[in-house]
């Protein structure tokens, strides 16, 4: 395992399709723990839940450095008993955690571009420099995955990309009569039903309004009415407009007739809500050019929140393992597969 020294710094000139990632794995602030535990500690096979993901950032082809985000001890003492580094080691730091996600995102983006601190106007090369965040419960997702992301983001356009993916590739985790699986809520928009994952590619320097990643954070558990109040109250405050009012309700009526099995009735208002519609007013929000970015690839969706979670990743590990190395593999054999 390497370690960063300030001379290591890789400069901004390389190829623009690799970048660094971050690895998030704090506890503090509004993170919640499952089952007693910061959830990317917890076993899986034998190793921590952020392991599987550390290997998935180590053997993907445009990762370049990797910073480890949380209890920095104790990352230390897992990494001395579980990780093993691939024949090409990649350099890790390791960050300790601050009291929130946005210090934790923040301060792991200066580690990674120190000359940020400078209080002088960045060069336009620092203000492109994009990071990968990825969470570290998501022991699923793959290297392949992780690359078709990267590929797919267009970074001449845009400056933040989350991941999200349609419903239909994720009916293998449901659960059944006598299988365990996790259950997933989508946002029901025009273009059909999908869910977010846990990949965003930014560019911490051109989000105009960082403080708002937090708030988005701290009220991102929408079954709670009050999270839906402040959230909402928030999105006015940044000038979203009615327009931009008018989404967010609507995403949440279309959420609440799912969650009571009705959704036939999300069809006539799902045309009311463009894609193009929700991305817009993200930006507005953060301050950014934001985009989703669509892949056919789930691992990095099922993530653990809960220990109903935790236990059904645990006895269907082996068997989701499989069925996405699967998809990977038709994916792969396809004449675009580049393109993912």
């Amino acid at each position: 395992m390497a370690v960063m020294e300030a001379r290591d710094h890789i400069p901004l000139t390389e190829a623009t399709a690799a970048c660094d990632a971050v690895l998030l794995i704090g506890d503090r602030g509004a993170s919640r723990t499952v089952c007693g535990e910061n959830k990317s500690f917890l076993h899986i096979n034998g190793l921590p839940l952020f392991i599987h993901v550390l290997r998935a950032l180590e053997q993907s082809e445009l990762v370049r450095r990797i910073c480890l985000v949380g209890p920095s001890a104790r990352i230390e003492r897992a990494l001395r008993e579980h990780h093993e580094p691939p024949v090409r080691g990649k350099t890790l730091i390791i960050c300790e955690q601050g009291e929130s996600l946005f210090h934790n995102v923040w301060n792991a983006f200066l580690r990674l571009a120190p000359e940020a601190r400078s209080a002088t106007e960045p060069s336009p090369a620092l203000r492109e420099k994009s990071v990968l965040y990825i969470a570290g419960d998501v022991p699923l997702v793959s290297p392949f995955e992780i690359d078709s992301f990267l590929n797919r983001c267009d970074r001449s356009r845009y400056d933040y990309f989350l991941g999200i993916a349609g419903a239909e590739h994720l009916t293998f985790c449901r659960p059944r009569l006598g299988t365990p699986g996790i259950s997933t809520h989508y946002f029901h928009i025009k273009e059909g039903k999908f869910r977010q994952n846990n990949l965003h590619l930014v560019k911490p320097l051109k989000v105009a309004n960082r403080g708002y990643i937090q708030k988005v954070y701290d009220f991102r558990y929408q079954r709670d009415l009050r999270n839906i109040l402040r959230l909402g109250r928030e999105f006015l405050r940044v000038h979203v407009g009615w327009q931009g009012f008018w989404c967010y309700g609507l995403l949440h009526w279309n959420q609440f007739l799912s969650r009571i099995h009705l959704d036939p009735l999300t069809l006539p208002t799902r045309f009311l809500l463009p894609r193009s519609l929700i991305e817009g007013c993200v930006s507005r929000v953060l301050g950014t050019r934001f985009v989703t970015t669509t892949l056919p690839l789930v691992g990095a969706v099922l993530d653990i929140d809960n220990e109903r979670d935790y236990r059904a990743m645990c006895d269907m590990f082996s068997t989701w393992q499989r069925h996405l190395a699967d998809r990977e593999s038709q994916i792969r054999k396809k004449p675009d597969a580049q393109s993912l």
